[in-house]
């Protein structure tokens, strides 16, 4: 990835389904904004901004299309938060705090679209060069720090129960091949991607370990 593509002041969180990002996300917006920050929450895909509101229902549940298709679909979706939200405010000082970006694409479609390929490994070099591609044209930016909340799928999935609406990827089998997904990107990128294991700790003490991660990458500039 080009560097002069990685924004200093663009954080993302992901993890496989149930590991607090969405928490975790509103509670750095706020901390981070006490602390006199300009803060922009986004997540991925985009549902606050239309039309990718409308797509919800269908990318958490749908299977009426073709996989490379939808593939293809939460890859535009992506591209035009980056343009039309993401940069404008990265160009104005703001800090960026992201809800998933393009790992979770990477980690979940790899694992979707292994059937157009010999396997998900295969996939997910295709995703990779595609994406790369569309970042060194400028087309897309990428986060200078972005934390893998790693935690047990068999201990994640369990928190499913408690959830009003699960989607399509939330069941064990999905999880644990996207967890594995999340290993294979955190080695590839070990320098923009940083792992806070939560394993046996509750969702207070996990956040206090993601804030110190961002605290600190702040501190130093991004």
């Amino acid at each position: 990835m080009k560097t002069s593509h990685i924004f200093g002041n663009f954080i993302s969180l992901e993890g496989i389904d149930f590991t607090w990002k969405t928490p975790f996300s509103q509670w750095l917006k706020r901390d981070l904004t006490a602390q006199g920050m300009k803060v922009i929450l986004t997540r991925d895909p985009p549902y606050y901004i239309s039309p990718w509101n409308q797509f919800r229902e269908f990318f958490e549940s749908g299977e009426n299309l073709a996989l490379m298709s939808e593939a293809f679909l939460l890859l535009t979706a992506r591209l035009d938060n980056f343009e039309r939200v993401i940069l404008p405010a990265l160009k104005s000082g703001h800090v960026i705090v992201s809800d998933r970006y393009v790992d979770s694409w990477l980690a979940y479609q790899s694992i979707r679209l292994s059937q157009y390929f010999k396997d998900h490994n295969h996939a997910m070099e295709f995703l990779i060069l595609l994406q790369d591609d569309l970042v060194s044209k400028g087309l897309l930016g990428i986060p200078s720090l972005t934390i893998w909340i790693s935690e047990s799928p068999e201990v994640a999935i369990k928190r499913a129960s408690t959830a009003e609406k699960i989607s399509k990827y939330e069941n064990l089998p999905i999880q644990q091949k996207v967890d594995k997904q999340y290993q294979f990107l955190s080695k590839r990128y070990s320098r923009r991607i940083k792992v806070v294991d939560v394993r046996g700790l509750d969702i207070h003490a996990a956040y206090r370990r993601v804030l110190g991660v961002v605290t600190s990458h702040l501190s130093k500039g991004g």
